[in-house]
């Protein structure tokens, strides 16, 4: 009997952590934004609109979504573009409609609006 390949994969549990202090488990995938709006290709994507009051994040910003054990970040051709952090230091510029692999702990920052992400 064929091994289940399904089963030897691990899938990755995130947690974002807003400036607030605020915490949420990643959804599968999730659009996020002033007013966020999951269309296209992302349209079975849970919002999470989120609050900037300097106005650097775009009514519809970015993707997170779950990819085996990692996270993935799309910037949905925002204005004020995706950073990502890491934990050392390393910084990667997430050009418009590319895909940035995160492995492991780091600060998404959509345009000034920084978010945390932690895998549990």
């Amino acid at each position: 009997m064929p091994a289940d390949i399904g089963a030897s994969l691990e899938v990755g549990r995130w947690r974002l952590i807003l400036a607030d202090g605020s915490q949420l488990t990643v959804p599968p995938s999730v659009v996020l934004g002033r007013k966020p709006q999951a269309t296209g290709e992302w349209q079975a994507a849970a919002e999470l609109p989120l609050d900037d009051p300097e106005r650097s994040v775009s009514k519809t910003h970015a993707v997170l979504f779950v990819d085996g054990a990692d996270l993935v970040v799309v910037d949905l051709h925002s204005t004020n573009g995706v950073v990502v952090v890491g934990d050392d230091g390393t910084v990667s510029t997430v050009a418009a409609g590319d895909r940035h692999r995160i492995q492991a702990t780091a600060t998404i920052e959509l345009g000034r609006f920084g978010l945390r992400v932690e895998r549990d």
